[in-house]
């Protein structure tokens, strides 16, 4: 049965008043990551998914907001209907998902700023 890995996050609402959890990213064994876009990240579109034992585990973990979690999932069948596609998961069903790809460079540049300020040498070298 595959498996693919969700990221949880504690996120605030629009008017910044109360939090919500959101599916921010779904990853695939083959490490292939997608970004859920902001109006399907909210668990309430995900039925499914808040049905499973790994969700209610996440959702008593994260507690303050812009908390994040990872965690494996098993693909029932029910979720491989709404999340995996015929071709065995090249490419996620729920759309549209946009590949991660282009993040990375994001990432590193977050990890760049919480360096020291010896570091800043390489935060010259990722805005380049």
């Amino acid at each position: 049965m595959e498996q693919l890995r969700f990221e949880f996050a504690l996120l605030p609402t629009s008017d910044g008043k109360s939090s919500i959890y959101c599916v921010t990213s779904i990853t695939t064994r083959e490490h292939k990551m997608f970004a859920i876009p902001e109006e399907i990240q909210s668990v309430g579109l995900h039925k499914e998914l808040i049905k499973t034992s790994a969700y209610n585990k996440v959702k008593n973990r994260l507690k303050k907001r812009y908390q994040t979690r990872k965690v494996w999932i098993k693909m029932s069948d029910e979720l491989s209907k709404i999340y995996v596609d015929e071709d065995g998961g090249k490419h996620l069903k729920i759309l549209p998902v946009e590949n991660r790809e282009e993040f990375e460079s994001i990432k590193l540049l977050d990890k760049t700023l919480r360096g020291g300020p010896n570091d800043q040498n390489k935060l010259k070298e990722v805005k380049n």
